[in-house]
């Protein structure tokens, strides 16, 4: 079951991806999730489209389906706190334990050394730009997306599934 403690306003989501794991297409993997509070509330896993041809270009189309994500999510929350008449305040996601999609997503100079990734994902670079999102460095060991995005092993499972809010049914 998913289980909800004191909830504060403040969404975080953690986007990661699993750069051409699957041998038969070399297709990576994305996966998000966003908390509210101490629960998963939005998540998703699936095969990347296209093909990417770095670890950067992956990390950064999963960004941007959370972005997407993250740009939905905003007006519901807003509703929630009893605030319909304006979107809610920017949603922090975490990522990057790839340094290079991080500059990608911040600095248009960068841009210019990353052409083959397409330019539907700098929608990404817009939304920040904006204050919809602010982006922050998240450590592999508190990358909640990873149970998304690859195998773990045991111990890292049952510790991924108690930062999504999983509990067992008592």
């Amino acid at each position: 079951m998913l289980w909800y403690g004191q909830c504060d306003d403040k969404m975080i989501g953690y986007s990661d991806s699993d750069y051409a794991r699957n041998i038969d297409d070399r297709h990576s993997t994305s996966g998000y999730v966003f908390i509210l509070g101490d629960g998963a509330v939005s998540w998703y896993s699936g095969k990347q489209k296209g093909i990417s041809t770095s670890t950067a270009q992956a990390e950064y189309v999963a960004l941007s389906h959370a972005t997407k994500e993250a740009v939905f999510l905003r007006k519901p929350l807003a509703e929630f706190e009893g605030n319909s008449s304006r979107d809610h305040e920017e949603i922090v996601i975490r990522n990057y334990h790839h340094q290079a999609a991080l500059a990608i997503s911040k600095n248009p100079v960068f841009y210019s050394k990353a052409k083959q990734i397409d330019v539907c994902y700098h929608f990404t670079r817009e939304i920040i730009a904006d204050g919809q999102i602010e982006l922050e460095y998240c450590q592999t060991k508190n990358m909640i997306a990873d149970i998304l995005t690859k195998p773990v092993a045991k111990e890292r499972f049952e510790q991924l599934r108690l930062m999504l809010g999983l509990m067992r049914d008592c």
